[in-house]
């Protein structure tokens, strides 16, 4: 039997002929596709006996989850690595000309930063009809700045004060009390403690704190003010918040003695005082008492009346107390009862901090005490233990530096390498303080590494620091070179030289002089003496790339002369010819040679080579820097033929002093 859709094709060509036929093929085709359809269902449904599963995963459709309006900010600040320190471990990955390796530099950069926003600021006032920039844009009314309350009312003076802008405050104060408003004590307690945190600063001063760390010539004292004495007597009999106020801003401005008087009248008076007030009373204990014996009674004076109180002591507490004793002179017992406050921590249960440590190694540093090194390491291995080191302290950021010079005072590998990695540890490095103290850290490490560590240890952690993070100093590269030059490091002298280049420190303190002398070693491979050429050759064309002065100064006589013992190292004699003669032209170079060493080999590599005429303008060159003794040796060892004795004899000063002899003998004889 034919198939149906055989048959339908048939029956459909055909039904273009004929119309009666077209009717009869399509009746008869829909027949057969019926039957067909009933076939098949008959067959599937003998061959299924189970009725079918559906095997597809059923779809659950989730919760709806309340999502907050930055909860996509969030989800996109996750994906990028966050430092909680706001201190960059790379301070000088994108720009190391902001590098401070001293403080002169550090205040030049401060100054040069004030004075380039002072420019701008200027400039935009000047010209704000062109500079009209909006910073703020755009707009957030969440984030805009509110407007500032107007008028001399008690809203707008508390506004003031919580933004702690003094000027106006003081100044609506004083309209207010001109004009005979009142002022509720809450408000005039809350202007007495702006007044005596900002006695003799302006608001402005934390926000331009470097220019004033560098630049200001006041120092921080305790200014009296009318208006903080008034204040205080009016509010002192029924608010105890006053003394608070004036103890703390006192002790905050050095005026000890005062602060220590009130401290007494306010425990006459029976006011319970916070442990803050007592902090601040221990931490001018050096001020008030010169001897240690009298310190120690006040110590455990206001400890006892702490205890008695149930006014339990904090970390601040003890390190003031060590910060006073530090000051001490070092005769006295204060190492020892420092241990003593030590343990008290313990038994309060207080963790010390960095600062502990700090000012208990102050205390025995350069005073070589026997137990100087056993301190050391256990500052280290107690701050180990916390995991991250919680900052606490306003010192908290000295004590990697000091533990770091004492590694580098008693050469202390081990210690230094501890010291290094917990500071690198999670958050700990923000504990390294400024730009400067983290650069003296750094270079203290690599100093005590280099004084007894092989060059691969040593350019190991040089290529951890070196560039992003620390630029070693002159010293530090001087003692490098010298590192290298003993353990035959030269395949370092390349990249050292690619650092030199990139900082533009080969102009300054002579150090493409102390760098080509690792050009010229006396063993190595040949591998390594070519890239020590290429090096010579970069170095060389760095010098003419840039003529200015500065840059000069790479290229002097003794840069020269190393290059030349560097060519006759490989036995390039011609090279070493063709370095002898840039020296020559260069004519300001020509003097200040200290050595002869390179052009007595080389006139004597091209003699034996016979290259009479090269050889006679080396030796002319010796001749005119002053090397006679050298041109004496040469021509005594080496015999020249007849074309050139002549010459020979007027750059040798026997031979030119026996000629002149004759002459003057034979002139004497014919008069």
């Amino acid at each position: 039997m034919m198939p149906a859709h055989s048959l339908a094709r048939r029956l459909t060509m055909t039904s273009a002929s004929c119309p009666l036929w077209s009717q009869i093929s399509r009746m008869h085709c829909n027949r057969l596709v019926k039957s067909q359809k009933l076939r098949y269902s008959a067959t599937s449904s003998q061959r299924t006996e189970e009725p079918a599963t559906d095997t597809r995963p059923t779809l659950e459709i989730p919760t709806r989850v309340h999502r907050e309006p930055t909860s996509i900010l969030r989800a996109l600040a996750d994906t990028v690595n966050y430092d909680p320190t706001f201190t960059s471990g790379m301070p000088l990955i994108d720009d190391p000309d902001m590098h401070q390796p001293s403080r002169h530099f550090a205040k030049m950069f401060v100054l040069s930063e004030a004075s380039g926003k002072g420019v701008a600021e200027h400039m935009a006032s000047t010209f704000s009809q062109y500079l009209q920039h909006d910073k703020s844009a755009p707009t957030v009314e969440a984030f805009t700045p509110k407007t500032l309350l107007t008028g001399d009312t008690e809203e707008a003076l508390k506004e003031r004060l919580d933004l702690d802008l003094v000027k106006d405050a003081r100044s609506i104060y004083s309209n207010m009390m001109a004009e005979g408003k009142s002022i509720s004590p809450e408000i005039k307690l809350q202007y007495l403690d702006a007044l005596c945190r900002f006695n003799s600063k302006d608001e402005d001063y934390y926000k331009t704190m470097p220019e004033k760390y560098f630049f200001s010539e006041e120092q921080d004292h305790w200014r009296p003010i009318p208006e903080v004495t008034e204040l205080f007597e009016e509010l002192r009999s029924t608010h105890p918040q006053a003394y608070i106020s004036m103890i703390c801003g006192m002790c905050s401005y050095k005026n000890h003695r005062e602060a220590h008087d009130l401290y007494l009248q306010g425990q006459e008076e029976g006011i319970l005082f916070p442990i803050d007030v007592h902090n601040h009373i221990l931490s001018g204990l050096v001020g008030l008492f010169s001897n240690i014996e009298t310190i120690k009674e006040e110590v455990e004076k206001i400890l006892v009346y702490l205890e008695n109180n149930g006014i339990r002591p904090n970390l601040q507490t003890f390190n003031n107390i060590l910060c006073q004793l530090k000051l001490l002179p070092p005769y006295t017992d204060r190492y020892s009862y420092s241990l003593k406050l030590l343990s008290e921590m313990r038994c309060c249960h207080i963790d010390p901090s960095p600062a502990t440590y700090y000012h208990l190694l102050q205390m025995v540093y350069r005073t070589q005490h026997p137990r100087y090194s056993d301190l050391l390491s256990y500052t280290v291995d107690e701050l180990s233990k916390q995991k991250p080191i919680l900052v606490q302290d306003a010192e908290d950021n000295k004590y990697f530096l000091m533990a770091m010079a004492a590694a580098r005072q008693t050469n202390d590998v081990d210690l230094a390498k501890r010291l290094y990695k917990l500071a690198w540890r999670g958050c700990n490095k923000a504990l390294l303080g400024s730009e400067l103290e983290r650069y003296r850290f750094h270079n203290y490490y690599l100093l005590t590494l280099i004084a007894s560590e092989p060059i691969d240890t040593i350019m190991e952690a040089y290529n951890d620091l070196v560039p992003r993070v620390y630029i070693p100093e002159s010293k530090s590269w001087k003692a490098l070179y010298e590192a290298i030059e003993l353990y035959d490091g030269y395949q370092y002298v390349p990249q050292i030289y690619q650092d030199l280049k990139f900082y533009n420190s080969l102009p300054h303190n002579n150090q493409s002089t102390l760098l080509s002398k690792l050009l010229a070693p006396k063993h190595a491979k040949p591998e390594i003496l070519q890239l020590l050429a290429e090096v010579a050759d970069d170095m060389y064309n760095l010098s003419l790339s840039d003529l200015s002065p500065h840059n000069v100064n790479i290229m002097t006589a003794d840069v020269y002369s190393n290059f030349i013992q560097l060519a006759l190292n490989m036995d390039d004699v011609d090279k070493a010819y063709d370095w002898f003669m840039k020296y020559r032209s260069a004519n300001h170079m020509k003097r200040n040679l200290e050595k002869s060493t390179s052009l007595v080999q080389l006139a004597e590599k091209l003699f034996t080579s016979e290259k009479y005429e090269e050889t006679l303008t080396v030796l002319q060159a010796l001749a005119d820097l002053n090397f006679q003794e050298d041109i004496t040796k040469i021509t005594e060892k080496c015999s020249f033929p007849e074309d050139y004795k002549e010459r020979v004899e007027l750059l040798n000063p026997n031979s030119a002093q026996d000629s002149s002899r004759k002459n003057f003998r034979r002139q004497n004889t014919d008069l």
